[in-house]
């Protein structure tokens, strides 16, 4: 009888080493887990940022460019009628001046850089909105809308000009057919 006790000693001993050998791969696999999901958990903090960092800066391109292209409908609205102000007073369909050349394409006022020869505006009269329509997105940047309202000016002047001395030729004329 002693040797089937040592017999279910041993056997018992096998077990209660197998139960401990099978207890510490669990382990090692739980701890393994743990580590796995903890980097799961770190590369998805990760990625939430480079997401939520993304999302901000598309909402920060998209809010500049809405921006954008109001300020450059603005200027639109400022520098196409003074285009097509100073094409009529001309009496010309193209001016070319030292670094701006206008002119009329397809019923659409068009300005181009003559340094570049960059087109930085297209636009069209819309009568039903009573307002002038981009046909590209325009390229005016504050110096181009100041340049033009000068040059209007000075177109202003000219025409005034050229009007008062058109009425005293008139006066002139008439006084010699009076006398």
């Amino acid at each position: 009888m002693v040797e089937s006790n040592s017999s279910v000693d041993s056997a018992s001993n096998a077990s209660i080493l197998l139960a401990r050998a099978s207890l510490e791969r669990i382990k090692l696999n739980t701890a393994a887990t743990a580590r796995a999901i903890e980097n799961t958990n770190r590369n998805l903090d990760e990625i939430e940022q480079r997401r939520m960092c993304l999302t901000q800066n598309e909402l920060v391109a998209e809010e500049f460019g809405e921006e954008e292209e109001l300020i450059q409908w603005e200027r639109t609205q400022t520098v196409a009628p003074i285009l097509a102000r100073i094409l009529k007073v001309m009496g010309a369909n193209r001016f070319e001046g030292r670094r701006y050349s206008i002119c009329w394409e397809k019923k659409q006022v068009v300005l181009v850089s003559n340094s570049s020869e960059v087109e930085l505006m297209r636009a069209f009269y819309n009568s039903e909105k009573s307002q002038w329509e981009p046909v590209e997105r325009s390229d005016l940047t504050l110096e181009v809308v100041q340049d033009m309202e000068q040059f209007a000016q000075l177109v202003q002047e000219r025409l005034l000009y050229l009007q008062q001395e058109e009425e005293k030729s008139r006066e002139n004329r008439s006084r010699g057919l009076s006398r």
